[in-house]
């Protein structure tokens, strides 16, 4: 995988983490250790030669579901690669993809208050109804 891959994924990571402790929710142990992984995959390639890193990010695998953005957009990684402002590029990128990935994911949440809300009235009325039945 290409550095923009591991930057979306670790922030990925980083915004779960987060989400779950400003939740009091427990993260999963299974994605903490990716995170983990991810993580030190990181920083075995900062220390290597440029070279080396390139031909790496293109053979390495961090994990079956990861996101991989050079197979979902080859031509749009290959673009920004070749550009000299490859980490400005690289930087609004990945905030995009996270921006969208977030908003998806509190989109999710009001549905599921909405529907929830939607339950509650709904057992409402049924109790309404149950009960005046037997006045």
């Amino acid at each position: 995988m290409t550095s923009i891959d591991n930057e979306v994924n670790l922030e990925w990571f980083n915004s779960y983490v987060s989400y779950t402790t400003s939740n009091n929710l427990t993260p999963d142990k299974g994605l903490l250790e990716k995170k983990q992984k991810l993580e030190s995959t990181i920083s075995k390639q900062q220390q290597q030669q440029q070279q080396q890193l390139k031909l790496q990010r293109s053979q390495a695998v961090i994990a079956d579901d990861a996101i991989d953005i050079s197979q979902d957009a080859p031509h749009l990684v290959r673009l920004i690669e070749s550009q000299e402002t490859t980490e400005e590029l690289t930087k609004e990128l990945k905030n995009l993809l996270i921006k969208y990935y977030w908003a998806g994911f509190e989109l999710h949440d009001k549905l599921q208050e909405v529907n929830i809300d939607a339950t509650r009235k709904r057992d409402d009325i049924v109790d309404e109804n149950s009960n005046a039945g037997e006045v």
